[in-house]
């Protein structure tokens, strides 16, 4: 992101590259095909990233997920799903 967000227009990092936290992404991002497809790009090209995006699922995420499921389901075999490359889908009840 600190390459491509400025200079694809994703956004900035407010003072100079840093964590993730830190990116502030620019609103049309949220609206646009056109950047939707260079954001796709962007990420399935960041090797890094996509390692450490599976080691946070496989690692984290579907184990957290796994225990919550409860005790009947701690003996059983389980399969989760996720995609690549990662998008995040928040719904709001």
């Amino acid at each position: 992101l600190d390459v491509a967000g400025p200079k694809v227009g994703f956004g900035k990092f407010p003072n100079g590259p840093a964590d993730l936290e830190e990116f502030s992404a620019c609103e049309s991002v949220f609206s646009s095909f056109k950047f939707e497809k260079h954001w796709r790009q962007c990420v399935a090209s960041a090797e890094e990233f996509l390692e450490e995006y599976e080691r946070l699922v496989c690692e984290v995420v579907c184990p957290h997920m796994k225990s919550l499921m409860g005790v009947e389901a701690a003996d059983k075999r389980t399969t989760f799903f996720y995609q690549f490359p990662p998008t995040l889908r928040m719904g709001v009840e």
